[in-house]
This record gives structure tokens, C-alpha cells and sequence, in this order.
């Protein structure tokens, strides 16, 4: 099972700059997609519900951006959950 974490920690890992679709700033929407997911399966607060809640903010992206994005918020949560 993954670990839970609190609803403050999707304000505190900053997003890669990929996950910035066109530049814009993706907090506000970051927070909406965490407060209210899309799916029932992320309504339970765990680490992947945040990850998900990062990948709904990307799908307002081109695809190349969205691969980049995917790829770099894996390698954040790798870094930062210490997973090998």
C-alpha cells in the first residue's frame, strides 16, 4: 500500500516545469484536481491520488509535453519517496 500523505502535500511538491502546460501556472488547478478528483478511485488522500492529481493538470497539454511532464514528475516522486 502506498503511503498516505495530507492534503498540504500537494502544495508543497512543486511541479517540474514541464507540469506547466504553455507556461501557465498549475497550483490553482493542482489543488482543484487534489479537493475534487475526477475518479472515486482518488478520493482516498495516498501518495497516488497526488500523483494523479499532477497527471489531470497535464492532460491540459500537447502530447510531447505531456510524455516530458510524465516523465519528469515520475523521477520527482522517485527522488523524493526514495524509490529505487
Amino acid at each position: 500500500m502506498v503511503a498516505g500523505v495530507d492534503s498540504s502535500a500537494a502544495v508543497a511538491l512543486p511541479p517540474p516545469a514541464a507540469l506547466t502546460p504553455n507556461g501557465r501556472i498549475v497550483k490553482p488547478l493542482l489543488i482543484e484536481a487534489w479537493d475534487e478528483p475526477r475518479h472515486e478511485e482518488f478520493a482516498p488522500r495516498t501518495t497516488w491520488s497526488l500523483f494523479n492529481a499532477f497527471t489531470e493538470v497535464q492532460k491540459g497539454s500537447g502530447p510531447r509535453a505531456q510524455m516530458e511532464g510524465s516523465l519528469r514528475l515520475s523521477s520527482l516522486f522517485r527522488r523524493e519517496l526514495a524509490l529505487a
